[in-house]
C-alpha cells in the first residue's frame, strides 16, 4: 500500500484502519508461509501478534536479500506500549476517572502506532518490489466507506468533548 494512502486511512479513522491493515498483512502471510494462521483473530488481537508478524517480515526480507535497516523487536515494543497507554486512557475516560480531553492526548500514542505501521509498510513494500506502494495508491469505494466512518468518529469525539456539562 502506498504510504500516503496508509496515512490517510489511519488518521481519518483515528487508528481504526489498523484492524484492516493487520488483517491484510496476516492474509498475505498465509499466501507465502507454510504455517497458516487465522487472520481475523490475529488482526483483532494485533497487540499480541505484532511481534510474530514483524519476525515473519524480517525472515522474508532476508530471503529476498532486501537491504533495509529496522528493528522488529523495537517496533513491537513501541506498538504494545502505545496500545497499553491508549487502552488505559480509554478506560479512564469511560470510568469518569479522566476528562474526555484525555482522548486527544491519546491521539499522541496513536502517532506511535502509526510509526510502527509506517515502518513495517516501508519494509513490506520493498520486499514486494514496490518501494513506494504505487500498485495500491488509489482510493477505492471501500476506502471511501472507511473515510466516512472515520469522519463520523472525529465528529463524535468533538461532540463528546464539547458536550460535557460544566462542573459547578
Amino acid at each position: 500500500v502506498s504510504l500516503g494512502k496508509l496515512a490517510l486511512l489511519f488518521f481519518v479513522t483515528q487508528g481504526g484502519f489498523a484492524l484492516v491493515w493487520f488483517f491484510l498483512h496476516w492474509h498475505a502471510q498465509n499466501k507465502t508461509q507454510a504455517k497458516q494462521v487465522y487472520a481475523i483473530p490475529r488482526a483483532i488481537f494485533n497487540v499480541f501478534f505484532i511481534s510474530d508478524l514483524c519476525k515473519r517480515l524480517q525472515v522474508e526480507q532476508q530471503k529476498q536479500a532486501v537491504e533495509y535497516q529496522w528493528s522488529p523487536a523495537r517496533l513491537s515494543l513501541v506498538f504494545v506500549t502505545a496500545f497499553g497507554v491508549e487502552l488505559a486512557i480509554a478506560i479512564g475516560v469511560q470510568q469518569d476517572l479522566l476528562d474526555t480531553g484525555w482522548q486527544f492526548i491519546s491521539l499522541v500514542f496513536n502517532l506511535a502506532e502509526f510509526y510502527v505501521l509506517y515502518q513495517f509498510q516501508l519494509v513490506a513494500n520493498r520486499v514486494m518490489g514496490d518501494p513506494y506502494g504505487l500498485e495500491n495508491k488509489t482510493i477505492t469505494p471501500v476506502n471511501t466507506l472507511w473515510i466516512g466512518f472515520g469522519l463520523f468518529m472525529w465528529v463524535s469525539l468533538f461532540i463528546a468533548l464539547f458536550s460535557d456539562a460544566p462542573t459547578p
